[in-house]
This record gives structure tokens, sequence and C-alpha cells, in this order.
């Protein structure tokens, strides 16, 4: 008889075809192991759930907004840690990226479009109208966008958008044009006219006092910075691979999300590590090269970011790592701490209703009835077997 089960989010069923009556045994699908993520609105961050959170990033007064990109929408933790739903796209489109004005207005990329969306949640499109690559030159509100995946505000009102392999600009009510990148991708232009330049798959934006814009440029391995239309590389090299300390010029980076505080120090989310760079040296800053953990609260290069893949900064200089399951907040004196969701995973030595799995991939039972389960979330937080033994 065949025993393999499949597993999805914590519901561990048994094949379609095991449900026949075989052998004067009736197979029934039950969930016997695992917990479905609670949203936990209303109540404190740290015990709410996150399904693939992509950015999150403070205001001014305190409040924390999140992408939580598993359930296309944007929550907000207010100073005294509560968390609540702040906006979720009524139809259509999944948000990818996110940023808040100096006012504390809400920027946010669902789809093809990019919203403004007041305190109430009220959303109004400033640019975006279909798919494709075209509208350069005309009203942003009729521009097509291939993918965004990266969005920044700077002190003048112009909105940055990274789009598929290049990089736009706009203000609100205003053209759209492109500042850097082509539709195709590639490397090239560095220490040249932006306009003229190349990239691949940007990500992460930041913009300084100075009004310098930083580039994730994702793909070519590298921070490229445009000051004055001249782009040049700011951290990295041909490849990912090499030490994350020293000369920025020689690191080697896979960048995600980037961030600039008040002091111009750079910070960029690098896989399981967060670099900081400031006079043109790198340092790490969070993460130890490991998923062992601990991945909550003690000295920040003492805590294990497994897919660290955006940061932001506020105006104390506290850093905020979000590492998909949950964010981490950074302080300047070297400590880190979870300021929301949790990593999905727990329960060992307890009942199995109240274990926590994190997308198990396939489990087995042997002859005493004894169950293994594949518990390998897609951020390898527990690639590990775990067992359901009968009591």
């Amino acid at each position: 008889m065949q025993r393999g089960l499949i597993a999805f989010l914590g519901l561990v069923a048994i094949p379609a075809g095991l449900f026949a009556q075989s052998n004067n045994y009736s197979y029934i699908l039950r969930t016997f192991a695992g917990a479905l993520p609670v949203l936990g609105d209303g109540g404190p961050a740290t015990s709410a759930s996150l399904l693939q959170a992509l950015a999150a990033v403070p205001d001014a007064v305190g409040n924390l907004y999140i992408l939580d990109r598993g359930r296309n929408s944007i929550r907000k933790v207010t100073p005294d840690g509560t968390i609540h739903t702040f906006f979720a796209p009524q139809a259509g489109g999944l948000l990818s990226a996110l940023t808040v004005g100096s006012d504390g207005s809400v920027y946010a990329a669902v789809g093809v479009q990019v919203l403004k969306i007041s305190s109430s949640g009220t959303a109004t499109v400033l640019a975006g109208a279909a798919p494709g690559s075209g509208g350069d030159g005309g009203p942003a509100t009729a521009a097509q966008f291939t993918a965004i995946q990266g969005l920044a505000l700077d002190s003048a009102g112009n909105i940055y958008v990274a789009d598929g392999n290049r990089i736009r600009e706009f203000q609100a009510g205003g053209n759209i044009n492109t500042i850097a990148g082509a539709v195709a991708a590639g490397f090239g232009g560095d220490n040249g006219q932006a306009s003229a330049a190349l990239l691949n798959s940007p990500h992460g934006l930041a913009v300084d006092k100075s009004g310098n814009l930083y580039i994730a440029d994702v793909l070519n391995f590298r921070i490229r910075k445009i000051a004055g239309g001249v782009i040049s590389t700011f951290a990295g090299r041909a490849t990912p691979i090499g030490p994350t300390s020293g000369p920025a010029a020689s690191i080697g980076i896979l960048p995600s999300g980037v961030a600039v505080d008040a002091s111009n120090n750079v910070y960029a989310t690098d896989s399981e590590l967060l670099l900081e760079i400031s006079n043109g040296v790198s340092k790490v800053v969070a993460g130890n090269f490991t998923s062992s953990g601990p991945f909550t609260d003690g000295p920040a290069t003492a805590i294990s970011l497994v897919t660290a893949v955006n940061v932001s900064v506020d105006g104390s200089g506290d850093w905020f790592v979000v590492d998909r399951f949950h964010v981490v907040k950074g302080t300047p004196d070297g400590q880190a701490h979870t300021v929301a969701g949790k990593v999905p995973y727990g329960g060992d030595g307890g009942p199995a209703f109240s274990a926590l799995l994190n997308q198990p991939a396939i489990a087995a039972a042997d002859a005493r009835g004894n169950v293994f389960i594949a518990d390998n979330g897609p951020a390898t937080y527990n690639s590990t077997g775990r067992e359901l033994k009968q009591c």
C-alpha cells in the first residue's frame, strides 16, 4: 500500500487514491501537525504572522509600514507595538514596492501602477496605466510599466521607480522619464551620464539628503550611485563572491535593498547579511553567515538573517531589516530585536497541534505509526525533518 503523504502550509494530507476502502481500513483527511499563520491584527506585532514581507518603512512619528506580499496588503505597526492592516488592493495587481514620504504619506506599487495612499487608506493613482515600456516624455498617469521593484522619494517631490531594467522619475501630476538603464539588461556607463547607462534588475532605491540616488543593481552585483546625472559604482564588483568587509569596490555583494541614514551611511541587504558602507569601506552590521539562529534578539552581528530582502532607516539611526517572515530592528548600540512577525518554526517537545511548520514538503509514516515531515520552508528557516511520535 502506498504510504506517501504530501503537505502544504501545515496541512498534511493523504493522497486522494488512499481515500478508498482498502483492507477494511478507512482513510480520513485531517490536520495533525502545524498551525495556520495567525493574522494578528489588533494585537502585538511580534505575535502576528507575516507571509513573505518585502519592505518595512518607518515614518517620522514612529509608525512602521510593512508590505506583506503573502497577504497582498500593507500592515501598520503603531508606536505602541500594535499591528493592523492599513491597505489592501481592492481588485487586481500585487503589491511590490513601498516607501513613505516625509509628510507621512504612503506610496506603493500595485501591479503596473504607483499609488499614493492617504492616512485613511484611500488610494490615488500617480502613475501607470498598462503593462509595457512606453510613456516617457508624457504624463506619468499614462505611462506603461514592466515590473516595479522599488520606490524612493526625494525632498523635492521627485518619485523614483525601479522598473524592469530602468530607473524612471516623475512628480505627481507631471511627466515621466527614464533617468538610467534601458529596456534590455546589461552593465555599462559608469562615470558617464546615467541616461546612457545599463542596469540589470534594479530593486531597492534610496536618496540621501543631497539628492543623490542609490540603486541596488541586483544582477550586476553592485550598488550604483547617481549624482548630478552621472552614474558610478558605489560598492561591489563583477561577482557576488568575495569579502563583505573592506574597500567597497572590492566586496562581493548580491544587493536587494538599500537605505541611507542622515549621516550618509549606506546600508544594503546581502542575503544573510546587512552591510554598512561609509567613507568607501564596508562592514557587516547584522547577520552571521549561518541560518542556525538565533533569529530574534541579541547583538546584531550574532543574529541569523536567512533572506534579508530590504532595509530602511529612521531619523534616530535605527535600521529595519525585512527577513521574509519577520522585521528586525537594529539600534546604534549594536543590538537587534524583532518588532513584527515571527519565525515560523517551533513546538518541538510539545503537542503536534501547537507546532509551527514552515511550508512542509513531504511526509511519510513508518510501520509503528510515527510520521516524519520534511519541514523546509522557502526561506530555509527550518530545513529539517520533524517526527510525530505516537504516545
